[in-house]
Order: structure tokens, then sequence, then C-alpha cells
């Protein structure tokens, strides 16, 4: 419990790591309008970086997660496979 909430507190601070900093360069306080938002003129470089940050985290978890599954679940089919053998007699001891 205290493992998993450790990992899970180092996953949070990876990314806000990661996040935030161009949060904080390209948001700022329009003039005459008085309200937060990306500033004109930093817009391109937020959407690439925003564009990245998608990729990197959350697309890529499910990538991983997928391919991990996929061992998973020839590790089971394969287990599977020889206690049938074994339950049969087909496997030589």
């Amino acid at each position: 419990m205290v493992r998993a909430r450790a990992v899970c507190a180092l996953i949070f601070a990876v990314i806000a790591a990661s996040i935030a900093p161009y949060h904080v360069m390209f948001i700022g306080v329009w003039v005459d309008y008085s309200y937060c938002a990306i500033l004109r003129n930093h817009e391109a470089a937020f959407y690439v970086l925003y564009v990245v940050e998608m990729f990197i985290f959350r697309l890529g978890p499910v990538v991983v997660i997928a391919v991990i599954n996929a061992f998973i679940i020839r590790r089971v089919t394969g287990l599977a496979r020889t206690k049938r053998q074994w339950m049969t007699g087909a496997v030589s001891r």
C-alpha cells in the first residue's frame, strides 16, 4: 500500500514537473480582458508541447499496458496448454 502510494506520488511529480513549466511560461493575463489564458505569441509552442505531452502521458501508457497484457496472455496460454498436456499424460516426465 505504501509502495503504491509512493509510486503514484512519483508519477504525479514527474508529470507535474514536465507539464507545469510551459503552462507557467505561456499563460498570462490578457491586457484589457482581465483573464488568464495562453498568450497569443506563444500559441504555437504551447500547441506543440501539448501534443508531445499527450503522446507521452496519454498514449504511451496505453501502449505499454497493451504490450504487458499481450505478454501476460501469451504466458497464461502457455501455462494452460502445458497443464492440459500434463493432465492428459502427453508430457513425458
